[in-house]
């Protein structure tokens, strides 16, 4: 039988869990932010959706990934997956993170 989880340990996963999540309100500004760029940030078209979490998996979600796509690309990353459009997983985590920055610094 393996030991539990020392306390630093629960300490480190539960800080790290709301690292990712932001508060409703910030996450409000946040999506009004990327919807105000008007475009998508995979294929350039005006088709668009919602924004997108660019980091996420097991429904970990990082609410400060967010990259505004449109239909088609929405689809294609959650039906079929990546590269779309020549662009990896790790390249829309990029743009998620500079949109971050670009929110921070606005």
């Amino acid at each position: 039988m393996t030991a539990p989880y020392s306390k630093a340990q629960q300490l480190h996963k539960v800080k790290k869990k709301q690292d990712r999540k932001v508060k409703k309100a910030e996450l409000e500004a946040r999506v009004k932010f990327i919807l105000s760029k008007e475009f998508c940030q995979i294929c350039g078209s005006d088709d668009l959706d919602y924004p997108h979490h660019a980091e996420f998996g097991l429904a970990k979600k990082d609410d400060r990934t967010l990259i505004n796509i449109c239909v088609p690309c929405h689809r294609h990353i959650h039906q079929i997956g990546f590269p779309i459009h020549g662009l990896s997983r790790i390249d829309t985590i990029k743009i998620g993170w500079e949109n971050n920055e670009e929110f921070i610094n606005s």
